[in-house]
């Protein structure tokens, strides 16, 4: 929030919530507003955009696994699919 000028911290905000499903089920039982993806706000009809012309500042992505995960040929399938379509969003 600091990047967009709003000089902020965690008490500031009356609920907070580090996961995400229960955040955005917050928010869309009326608890104020809240932040998820553009899909997902989009495909929820009960949700309306603010600020719009807003542009928010890009946040890093970051893929993990247990080591004996990323060596599995099926599981690094599925990374090295997720980290080509996250750089290609990245880069547009």
């Amino acid at each position: 929030m600091r990047a967009v000028g709003l000089n902020t911290d965690k008490h500031f905000f009356k609920i907070r919530c580090d996961q995400q499903v229960v955040h955005w089920e917050l928010v869309r039982a009326g608890c104020g507003i809240g932040f998820t993806q553009e899909s997902v706000g989009r495909a929820d009809s009960g949700m309306v955009q603010v600020m719009p012309e807003l542009e928010l500042p890009r946040v890093p992505v970051w893929l993990t696994a247990p080591e004996a995960l990323r060596t599995n040929p099926r599981i690094r399938k599925v990374f090295d699919m997720l980290a080509d379509d996250l750089s290609d969003t990245v880069d547009a």
